[in-house]
């Protein structure tokens, strides 16, 4: 098995969940793979997350830091893992994209919807590999649901409701609209992208967004409090809430889904100590007396799943999961929701 290698973009703790991810691949399930190195404006941070990578694989040895971009790039990089606040992303993808090398974006691939179509653009132009970090989607009542719906077996999708409640300061971009979009673009793109995942192609949206508790914080120039509303092509419906003025540091990401003849109901404590749980229903359809309920405890690792996703990807034994363009799907609903709310909720089309 060919070793595939592995480059980074940033020095967050994003880098250091998926590199940490691809070193257990390495360890535990004979993944051939290497973590060459780590490109980023802070040495100081890059180092620190490069050596808590390489403690995940004792046999790996160290992990580079590469000031300069080209250099990295010259290793002859199979991908290169992009982890960077939304407003920085773009060249970097280009720049790879150009070489030849495949990416994992982190959600949201740009800024705005121009600068996801630039990524989309260099990422197709060139033939390359891509898969966006909707870690989400490897939830296993997600998939399970998915299945059905593939199958036909969950009938027609008609309603998506979904809650991103939190209260999270985070680094100091993220609280900055100019740099992170806001939480409906940076967080709670999760929730719209599972909407587009199990509905398809969306046409129109609308959304209301404020800013209610932090008003008085200079520093503070997003919204804490969304809800928006998008029509799919299918004729299928989604409403999508959003709050950073929830309790501290608790993530609630939930929905619930309903389709023709199956219903997901998950439902996340919002404490990494305590798995989420779902429950998938189906039933006959319409007027049904019966249903059957099948349970899950979400043990498993999203972002191991995907990182194995990745690299079957990479090796040809799996197809695209999540690539750029499905990226670019999610901005473009996002930006509507936004663009909606400064119309006072006037519908607005998704391109």
């Amino acid at each position: 098995m060919r070793e595939l290698k592995v480059g980074f973009v940033g020095s967050g703790g994003m880098v250091g969940t998926h590199g940490q991810r691809l070193l257990r691949l390495r360890r535990d399930a004979g993944e051939a793979v290497r973590v060459v190195g780590i490109h980023a404006r802070n040495a100081d941070k890059a180092s620190l997350v490069a050596d808590k990578i390489a403690k995940e694989d004792a046999s790996h040895g160290t992990v580079g830091y590469y000031s300069d971009f080209d250099t990295l790039l010259a290793e002859k990089l199979d991908a290169l893992f992009v982890c960077l606040p939304p407003d920085a992303p773009v060249p970097y993808c280009v720049r790879a994209a150009e070489h030849g090398v495949a990416l994992f974006l982190e959600k949201p691939i740009a800024l705005d919807v121009a600068g996801a179509e630039t990524v989309v653009n260099a990422v197709e132009k060139a033939g390359t590999l891509s898969q966006v970090g909707y870690h989400m989607r490897f939830r296993a009542g997600v998939r399970r649901l998915k299945s059905l719906i593939e199958s036909g077996d969950a009938g027609r999708g008609t309603l998506f409701t979904g809650r991103f409640y939190t209260n999270f300061r985070g680094p100091e971009w993220w609280a900055d609209e100019a740099r992170s979009g806001g939480q409906v673009h940076e967080q709670v793109i999760h929730l719209y992208d599972l909407a587009l995942h199990l509905f398809g192609a969306a046409t129109t949206a609308s959304g209301f967004v404020a800013n209610l508790v932090h008003e008085n914080d200079p520093t503070y120039t997003v919204e804490d409090t969304s809800l928006g509303t998008v029509r799919f092509a299918s004729g299928a419906v989604a409403s999508v809430a959003g709050s950073n003025a929830a309790v501290p540091n608790r993530f609630v990401p939930d929905f619930r889904v309903v389709c023709g003849r199956a219903s997901l109901e998950y439902r996340s404590t919002g404490d990494w100590r305590d798995k989420d749980t779902a429950t998938l229903f189906t039933h006959a359809g319409p007027m049904s007396n019966e249903f059957v309920a099948e349970e899950f405890a979400e043990t498993e690792d999203p972002y191991l799943l995907q990182a194995r996703r990745f690299l079957q990807v990479l090796r040809g034994t799996e197809t695209e999961f999540a690539p750029a363009r499905e990226g670019l799907d999610g901005v473009r609903v996002v930006a509507a929701v936004k663009e909606s709310a400064r119309q006072n909720g006037v519908p607005v089309r998704v391109e």
